[in-house]
């Protein structure tokens, strides 16, 4: 609660005090790890438009948040001090897509070109899908994507639509867009798109690529430098995949590394191409 007290009676010595610290604060250097006070509202950003689920940050420094609430599906954008970005959404700085769908999680990516995509598992019914949105840069639909829509939406083979899942997505040097999932007890998904939205049928099975029913909890999705598929999961470590959605045999023991500790948190591609899992 904001103290509300004023007091009258102020030392000398208090006085000064305040003078150095209001007066000469712009002369005071942050200490490393310190929250940025030129960011929000001491270094923090509060917004109720819904659940949070990932973050991307534009070439420019605007700052892209994607999440979701109930059956929407909700995309901010905001300027690099955490001012909403009033170029976005028609003003808002903020787009609601209601899908009429229960949306489970949201990941996003920025092409080089500055449109915003969007993908997630998406639940109607009964029956999983996968979801990718596209946006362009002023947050209007891109009607050059998913058949002039901006949406694409693909059935998953299998899908037992309880809560314990992963998923992630990502996107090629080449444009193509990777979308990845995993539910308790379905085998994982692998589907990959040409930069219109439509299934590459060069890549696995027309589009798809199926891991076995065993594999515990996806958690990441990576694309290496030379095209390879890289995703990490929970428990059963990291498979790598060629660009056409072959197993790569010359990685671990048949395309597949089982990590030296029992939970494995996420999967980051250093730029020499070298593969760095962590977890506990």
């Amino acid at each position: 609660m904001r103290n509300t007290k004023t007091y009258h009676a102020i030392s000398a010595p208090m006085l000064a005090l305040l003078a150095l610290l209001l007066f000469g604060a712009t002369t005071i250097t942050a200490a490393p790890g310190d929250l940025d006070p030129t960011f929000g509202i001491g270094g923090r950003l509060i917004d109720g438009g819904g659940f949070a689920h990932d973050v991307a940050v534009q070439s420019d420094g605007k700052i892209v948040v994607v999440g979701g609430h109930l059956a929407d599906l909700v995309v901010a954008r905001y300027n690099p001090n955490g001012s909403p970005d009033v170029t976005f959404g028609f003003g808002t700085g903020k787009v609601i897509t209601d899908l009429g769908r229960q949306e489970y999680e949201w990941n996003i990516v920025i092409q080089p070109d500055g449109k915003i995509v969007a993908g997630g598992v998406s639940v109607r019914n009964g029956a999983a899908s996968f979801l990718i949105v596209r946006y362009n840069s002023d947050g209007s639909f891109d009607t050059g994507f998913g058949g002039g829509t901006g949406k694409v939406l693909t059935a998953l083979p299998c899908g037992d639509t309880d809560e314990n899942y992963g998923a992630d997505f990502t996107i090629q040097p080449d444009g193509k867009f990777v979308g990845a999932v995993k539910f308790e007890y379905c085998p994982g998904q692998l589907i990959r798109y040409i930069s219109d939205g439509s299934l590459d049928v060069s890549f696995g099975n027309h589009g798809f690529v199926t891991l076995a029913n065993g594999t515990s909890s996806l958690n990441s999705v990576f694309i290496q430098p030379n095209g390879k598929v890289i995703w990490g999961f929970e428990y059963s470590g990291v498979y790598r995949y060629e660009p056409n959605g072959s197993p790569d045999l010359s990685f671990g023991s048949g395309g597949h590394v089982l990590c030296p500790f029992l939970v494995l948190t996420s999967v980051i591609i250093q730029p020499d191409g070298k593969i760095v899992a962590f977890g506990g």
